[in-house]
């Protein structure tokens, strides 16, 4: 496949009311552009430059509010609007120590030269199973031994990829962080856990406190040096369904994002929304793809009554398949290595099989479905 090139933060024209600026309402207050590093807001009443700012606002046609964290950087008067102000908020604030177009040409070059991709799977609820569909793709990618795949536990609270290798790893990403100016290949190495020479995991922290320490800009550090190693083909990113700060960098920088559902209400509404986020952010929905986690035969909602209600269509569906699921998990080992020829792995392999740059048909397709039987065969 042709590698992609990481694109920089652009700012997306919105027009989205304010309803509270640090816990607090407030009037005649407008998100005016936005994008995955920072937005500009428009209100009567100015922060002050380095003042810390959470706020709220409404997405079209949705009900429940959105909150975002940032700094103020730079305050400036509306020349036109008499007595209104605009404020640069900037998401995560460590990643500007240099200009934003020195950054991006940083960047490119190094994304050109380094071929390792970022996909980020992204659940749209907590028990929809992204980390499960996360892991078990890696390891279906890593066993076709074209490249290695890490996969980096972005789920900072409750992480819990280890459980999905059986692994008691002995360092996490925080780790990683202390000692970050001491790395190299090897020492990279011996701070990841390794399932075999394709494989590895990079682990979320161990104890609640120790997530402060992994900010946005500590983990784009990480992530650009691990491409800079070019030891990876894959970096796979176990992101949590809050679409926190950490979370929000890292899809900017994704080459691919999976996101996660599952077919009950809760589940879609959220992935309706995280959608809308996204498109809202910038990220088109040529480099989105929903998958459909648990579809079962004997369902109250159809695929196109789910599709509709996305406004996104269906780009694969995991069949649902509790045994199995179960036996997988109990025993620490991926489905494809225990249940290699069942319907779930094989939906499972066809996600692999993009990443791969191989043919392949939809989960849907049932020419796609007979083509996997045969080549298991």
């Amino acid at each position: 496949m042709k590698p992609k090139i990481s694109r920089r933060a652009q700012r997306y024209p919105v027009n989205l009311k304010v309803k509270e600026i640090n816990g607090r309402q407030v009037a005649d207050t407008y998100v005016v552009d936005i994008s995955t590093s920072g937005a500009r807001l428009e209100c009567p009443v100015p922060l002050k430059p380095q003042d810390r700012i959470k706020f709220t606002f409404h997405q079209p046609n949705e009900d429940s509010e959105t909150k975002l964290a940032g700094v103020v950087v730079w305050v400036k008067p509306v020349p036109e609007k008499t007595g209104r102000y605009h404020m640069g908020v900037e998401f995560h604030s460590s990643l500007f120590a240099h200009s934003p177009a020195a950054r991006a040409r940083s960047n490119n070059k190094t994304r050109e030269a380094a071929h390792t991709s970022l996909v980020s799977f992204l659940g749209s609820k907590g028990g929809v199973g992204n980390t499960f569909l996360t892991i078990n793709v890696a390891y279906l990618l890593a066993r076709e031994k074209v490249g290695r795949v890490l996969v980096v536990d972005l789920d900072l609270l409750y992480g819990q990829a280890r459980y999905f290798f059986d692994a008691k790893p002995k360092h996490t990403i925080v780790d990683v962080i202390e000692n970050f100016k001491d790395l190299d290949d090897s020492y990279l190495k011996s701070l990841l856990h390794n399932y075999d020479d394709y494989l590895s995991l990079l682990p979320a922290p161990v104890q609640l406190e120790d997530a402060e320490s992994v900010t946005p800009g500590r983990v784009k550090e990480i992530l650009q040096y691990i491409q800079d190693l070019q030891t990876f083909k894959w970096i796979f990113l176990d992101c949590p369904h809050q679409l926190g700060e950490v979370a929000m960098m890292v899809l900017e920088s994704s080459d691919d994002i999976f996101l996660t559902t599952a077919p009950f209400l809760p589940a879609l509404h959220n992935a309706r929304k995280l959608m809308k986020l996204l498109e809202i952010l910038g990220q088109g929905r040529a480099r989105v793809a929903v998958i459909l986690n648990s579809a079962q035969k004997q369902k109250s909602l159809t695929d196109s009554e789910i599709q509709n209600f996305l406004g996104h269509e269906i780009d694969y569906k995991i069949g649902f398949d509790a045994a199995n699921v179960e036996h997988s998990i109990d025993e620490g080992k991926p489905l494809a290595a225990i249940a290699p020829r069942a319907a779930m792995s094989l939906g499972l392999k066809t996600i692999a099989d993009r990443l791969a740059g191989n043919d392949y048909q939809p989960l849907g397709s049932r020419w796609g479905r007979l083509r996997n039987i045969i080549r298991k065969s």
